[in-house]
C-alpha cells in the first residue's frame, strides 16, 4: 500500500495511516474514517457541479445550434424574397 500517496490525497499524517497499520487505536480509525468521509463529501459536491455545468453547457450549445438555424431559415427566406423581387423586376423591364 501506498502510504505516501494516501496521505496526501486523504490529508492524514503518514505516520498516523502508518501506525493504522501495525496498531489501529479507535481514535486512528475514526481519524482516517472523518478524512474519508471529508473527501467522499467533496467528490459529491464537485460531481454534482460537474453534472450541473454539463447540463448547463449542452442547454447552451442547444441554445445556440437554435439560433444557428434561426438564422440561417431567415437568410434563405431573404435570399429567397430577394431574388423573387429581382426577377419580378427583371420581367417588369422586359414587357
Amino acid at each position: 500500500m501506498d502510504v505516501g500517496s494516501l496521505s496526501a490525497h486523504l490529508g492524514v499524517p503518514e505516520e498516523t495511516l502508518q501506525s493504522i497499520t501495525v496498531s489501529p487505536t479507535v481514535d486512528l480509525v475514526k481519524a482516517v474514517l472523518q478524512a474519508v468521509a471529508q473527501k467522499a463529501q467533496e467528490y459529491n459536491n464537485l460531481y454534482s457541479e460537474k453534472l450541473s455545468l454539463d447540463i448547463e453547457l449542452e442547454t447552451a450549445v442547444r441554445n445556440s445550434e437554435a439560433r444557428a438555424q434561426q438564422s440561417k431559415t431567415t437568410t434563405d427566406k431573404a435570399l429567397q424574397d430577394a431574388e423573387v423581387a429581382r426577377q419580378k423586376l427583371k420581367d417588369e423591364g422586359e414587357f
